[in-house]
């Protein structure tokens, strides 16, 4: 870095001190948890509850209401409202990719975001192939409110969560009562009942319960009930002198179906092929945008989910014959049992512990887009001159298949080869404890609060893998092809898909042993605190993958076509993983209240963050052989200001966050659908922005972010240095507003957009900049029951968020690329609903 530069980014933090502390993320205290003030009050990311004007910490929350007026079609949408958050709510109930302001991400997942509930880690991993944080997380009317750490300070607060800290906290019973809402979709089939309830038992004992079920959740007009399931959750509390205990649990059953790149259209350069093929020369240079404008699978309202797609035989890892259900989509089942326990011993010292244990395992089944091209040139390609091929299901079935047949027939020529992911989930289940103890001392300057604790988790991750591969129409209601000959009822050999790469067993685990403490300290109108964090890593466990085989998987006493080279999991192709790794994070901050409205901050940290089954996907034991990859760290500048006006010198109510900040990540990782690693020390600077106004029934709400980010230095290719990361937009942003009049009637809307951001890392490919709104009207019936009706990207757009440079195609052979694949937001939903208070 240059002087100039490092001296500019010390400056914003000559207010810190050099104390090392810890705030961990903790429970939700035992205040009433429908005050509407919840917003100004935080638990994440704190030492203790305290107003968002009082500490250097980014933070921010959303209340249950809010969440609802989002009106999420999946768990990824609501973090739209969250400053900072860029989450790509484009793949349904689960597996969204997510990145945060300041770390680029380099592949799918959210690497850098540790997802909460009640301030403990869903999963260790926020990037696990195949078991996604967000498919395990089932948002419903037992969450009270959501708050999310940006930055800095997330560090050191729990494993795997530099970039941020997203708690999602749920309801205790605290505050009596309960609510029942039945929701049922009217342009597209889906019908949801939530319910809740708590109440106290005693004076000091109360408890709450709740969930929901859904059915159908056809976003995409699959054809059969993309949603199936629901969630139960119950705890119970007991309070007394100094302290609370509370225990709690949860079972959810369900099925979402997941969304996967599908083909789409680009606009076509001429000679964009050749450079492609002419590398560096061309990176910087655009080469194709994509465009919604393939006829016959609309990107946005259609899908290769299918009924006729529904039962596909597949080989399990003993070249046995089952059969691939894609209603499953991420199936998640999960039972989970915890608790907390607080105790003030007396004279400023209190004792935390957070437990839980969750046995999860499930399902990920869904079509991915491995090629496309036109039928003519694809038969020919490859299965030779004279190739022919029919309908093998669907209402044209023994009719043939050629590039004039699929015209009249869809609108467009294409042959689409699919990889069906069908991924066992044997066990995702984990095991953490977070023990903190927390000692304040008052002086005659102000208060002190130092922090210790310990933080142990493990992780299992069991998969077991078997991936379909077939050939499918390229419209909505995609029926299966056959080439007689060379496919048997649809099959492109078994568990072919990328070439046979990946009947695999994975049997690994991951355990997490931590040490924290600090200090934090108040004087007067200054804030100041520092964290510490020393953490392990163990890993342990084994990869095996397969051989080529011909095996006689329908027993019918010969080798067909399909039955040739069939991959077969393989003991000799086992590779073994067992090792230690360590590292240290580190934050420090300051924070100047200037009045009772108006404070300034600035904070400094440096983290570790842990790679795991990702880096070792390079289906090969030859990948398992590198322990260093494993271990990422980043760096993280912040300064802000922090406004709330409640005074008579303007009307109404204004809280205005603006915060700088300057990110570095050094990482590697591996894409499973490219099969590439990835790898490089990235660097990001920019703003990020929340603002809230109210006045009388008016209120004005909106965040933002611009990031400038880059390559420093790619450690693959060199040509890519100074490019965009992938997928890196320079503004994302949120701005909404909502009036209710005569007491009972609100409207209001909310716009989400994004700026334009590249698919690949040589910046050639672009994904058009695209905006959202959202709208939503409630009539309150009476005080305890509300009407309401919720829209979804309301004008029913398009918008892209993951495109694949690996996958171009010139479907006419005119030089020019004109096909790729990408994965859109959802089209326009509207949904009703009745919600009853009591």
């Amino acid at each position: 870095m240059k002087k100039s530069v490092f001296r500019t980014h010390a400056s914003l933090v000559t207010l810190a001190v050099a104390a090392f502390a810890v705030q961990p993320a903790v429970a939700q205290d035992a205040s009433d948890e429908t005050d509407t003030s919840v917003a100004e009050i935080v638990v994440t990311g704190v030492a203790k509850a305290t107003n968002r004007l009082d500490t250097s910490v980014s933070v921010s929350a959303l209340d249950v209401e809010s969440v609802a007026n989002v009106a999420p079609r999946g768990t990824a949408e609501i973090f739209r409202r969250l400053p900072g958050i860029r989450a790509e709510s484009s793949a349904g109930g689960g597996n969204s990719n997510m990145q945060v302001r300041g770390l680029p991400a380099v592949t799918g997942g959210a690497q850098f975001i540790s997802l909460q509930e009640d301030g403990l880690p869903v999963l260790l991993f926020g990037d696990h192939n195949f078991a996604p944080a967000d498919g395990f997380v089932k948002v419903d009317a037992t969450l009270a409110r959501i708050e999310s750490v940006r930055g800095g300070s997330a560090a050191t607060l729990t494993t795997n969560g530099n970039g941020a800290i997203i708690n999602l906290i749920n309801k205790t019973g605290k505050t009596e009562g309960g609510s029942i809402q039945f929701m049922k979709g009217v342009d597209y089939k889906d019908t949801r009942v939530d319910a809740e309830y708590g109440a106290s038992l005693a004076d000091d004992l109360y408890f709450h319960l709740g969930g929901h079920y859904q059915i159908g959740g056809d976003i995409r007009n699959a054809g059969f009930n993309a949603v199936d399931g629901g969630k139960f959750r119950a705890s119970l509390t007991k309070e007394f002198d100094g302290g609370f205990v509370r225990v709690y649990g949860q079972v959810i059953d369900k099925k979402d179906a997941t969304y996967m790149p599908q083909t789409v259209r680009i606009t076509e350069v001429a000679g964009s092929v050749a450079a492609v093929a002419a590398g560096a020369a061309n990176y910087g240079k655009t080469l194709g945008v994509l465009t919604n404008s393939l006829p016959g699978l609309n990107a946005a309202t259609q899908t290769l989910h299918s009924p006729n797609l529904i039962s596909f035989p597949i080989v399990d890892p003993s070249g046995n014959l089952i059969y691939s259900d894609l209603r499953n989509g991420i199936h998640t089942k999960s039972q989970t049992i915890g608790g907390e326990f607080e105790f003030d011993l007396g004279a400023g010292l209190t004792v935390n512990n957070k437990i839980r244990y969750a046995n999860q395992n499930g399902r990920f089944v869904a079509p991915f887009t491995h090629a496309a091209n036109a039928a003519d040139r694809y038969l020919s390609t490859n299965f030779g001159p004279g190739a022919t091929a029919v309908f093998f299901n669907g209402p044209n079935a023994g009719k043939p298949v050629n590039s004039a047949s699929l015209l009249a027939l869809t609108g467009n020529n294409l042959i689409t080869e699919v990889a069906l992911f069908d991924t066992e989930l044997n066990d995702m289940g984990n095991f953490v404890n977070d023990l903190r103890v927390t000692k304040t001392f008052e002086t005659a300057g102000g208060d002190i609060t130092a922090s210790a604790g310990y933080f142990k988790m493990v992780q299992n991750f069991k998969q077991t893998w078997h991936w379909g591969r077939m050939l499918v129409s390229t419209q909505d209601d995609a029926a299966i092809i056959n080439v007689p000959g060379f496919t048997e009822a649809g099959v492109y050999t078994y568990n072919g898909a990328f070439g046979g790469c990946c009947n695999i067993l994975w049997d690994m685990q991951a355990d997490v042993d931590a040490v924290y403490g600090g200090l934090n300290a108040t004087f007067g109108a200054i804030n100041l605190d520092g964290s510490l964090r020393r953490e392990t890593m163990h890993y342990s466990g084994f990869a095996q993958f397969s051989s080529a085989r011909n095996v006689d998987v329908n027993k019918n006493g010969s080798i067909g076509p399909a039955e040739i080279g069939v991959p077969i999991n393989d003991p000799a192709t086992r590779g073994t993983i067992g090792d230690s790794l360590s590292g240290t994070s580190y934050s420090f901050g300051a924070n100047y209240k200037i009045n009772d409205d108006l404070a300034v901050f600035s904070r400094y940290s440096r983290g570790t963050t842990w790679n795991f089954d990702r880096q070792f996907g390079a289906f090969s034991n030859a990948q398992i052989v590198a322990p260093g990859l494993l271990r990422n760290s980043t760096r993280q500048i912040e300064a802000g200001v922090k406004w709330r006006e409640t005074s008579a010198s303007i009307p109404g109510s204004l809280s205005l966050y603006v915060t700088y900040f300057n990110g570095r990540a050094n990482l590697r990782n591996f894409s499973i659908t490219t099969n590439l690693a990835t790898g490089g020390i990235y660097t990001s600077s920019g703003v990020e922005l929340e603002f809230n106004y109210d006045i009388g029934g008016f209120n004005l709400f909106g965040n933002g972010a611009w990031t400038d980010a880059q390559a420093k230095q790619d450690f693959n290719d060199p040509a890519r240095n100074g490019l965009k990361p992938q997928r890196q937009a320079d503004w994302v942003y949120n701005l909404g507003a909502s009036y209710t009049f005569a007491e009972r009637f609100t409207l209001g809307g909310a716009v989400n957009g994004t700026s334009k951001s590249y698919v690949d890392f040589e910046n050639r490919f672009v994904q058009p900049g695209f905006a959202t709104v959202t709208a939503f009207a409630n009539v309150k019936v009476r005080d305890n029951l509300t009407l309401s009706v919720n829209a979804n990207n309301l004008f029913n757009k398009a918008g892209f968020t993951e495109g694949d440079q690996t996958r171009l195609f010139d479907t006419d052979a005119n030089g020019a690329y004109d096909t790729s694949i990408a994965r859109s937001v959802a089209g326009r939903t509207i949904s009703a609903s009745v919600k009853f208070e009591f």
